[in-house]
Order: C-alpha cells, then structure tokens, then sequence
C-alpha cells in the first residue's frame, strides 16, 4: 500500500529537479533520476528520499531519516569545538 495522496514521485521528482542548484552550490544531488524501488533510501548526497509501504505514516522512514539528518545535526558544542594543534 502506498500514500497516493502524498505524490511520492511528484515529491521524488521535485528532489530531482532541485539536483542542479544543490550541485551549482557545491554540494551534491540524490544520484538518482528515476524512482527507485519502494523502501529504497536515496541517503548518499545531499537530498534525500525515501518511499515506505505502509499507507499514510512517517514512522518506518524515520531511522532513515536519523541516518541521513545526523551528518547535519549536531549535540549541544559538537560543532563551536575549536581546532586543537
């Protein structure tokens, strides 16, 4: 069962089409243009997406979500640490 009403590849294609100015700005696409299987994360740049079977839920994409937000989300003074030589 998927959320039909939620436009997975309507949604899939706007990731896409914002591709060109992620790598414009020097970071990098999804590496993907077509949709890609259900349940399949597309994690690896800097957009990402991800397509559950399980109805209307965000539930099952979260791990998924951790994994691909916790390179840009950081504790409390993870990120102000100052360089040590």
């Amino acid at each position: 069962m998927t959320d039909v009403g939620a436009d997975p590849p309507g949604s899939f294609l706007a990731a896409v089409a914002a591709g060109p100015v992620y790598k414009l700005l020097g970071k990098k696409d999804m590496g993907a243009s077509s949709l890609p299987p259900m349940e399949t994360p597309l994690i690896d740049g800097d957009i990402g997406f991800r397509q559950h079977n399980g109805g209307h839920t965000d539930e099952p994409n979260w791990p998924t979500f951790l994994t691909f937000a916790s390179r840009y989300l950081h504790g409390p003074g993870e990120l102000a640490r100052p360089a040590t030589h």
